[in-house]
């Protein structure tokens, strides 16, 4: 379930991510609104968690499988599983999508640097 920070379980606004020393040097442009969502955004936020979708699950078995750290992984680990899609046959935009997905899903500043990959795509 996607619950962005400082968002509480209780809470009917939730808090999209900001970063705090913008925030600060901002205060006096930023409202209420800016910063978080209504409870209907929210929900659809929750319901449109990628962390466990189809291609990130099968990125976690095939690291399994390799025994490679799947989260957060490597610029490496990334970079062989978009070769592993591309000797399989998927179709580029396929594959560019099962990757930003996988990447979506790291931990913020811990994500793959994906510019090795798309010179595999040619």
């Amino acid at each position: 379930m996607l619950r962005p920070r400082n968002c509480s379980s209780t809470s009917t606004r939730c808090c999209i991510r900001g970063r705090p020393s913008q925030l600060r040097a901002d205060a006096q442009r930023y409202t209420e609104r800016d910063l978080y969502v209504s409870p209907e955004t929210a929900e659809v936020l929750e319901a449109k968690d990628t962390t466990n979708s189809g291609p990130v699950v099968a990125f976690k078995a095939w690291c399994a499988e390799e025994g490679r750290v799947a989260v957060p992984c490597t610029t490496a680990t990334y970079t062989e599983y978009g070769a592993l899609l591309m000797r399989r046959g998927l179709k580029v935009s396929t594959i560019r999508n099962y990757m930003s997905l996988i990447k979506s899903a790291m931990p913020a500043g811990k994500r793959p640097d994906n510019r090795p990959f798309p010179r595999e795509l040619g």
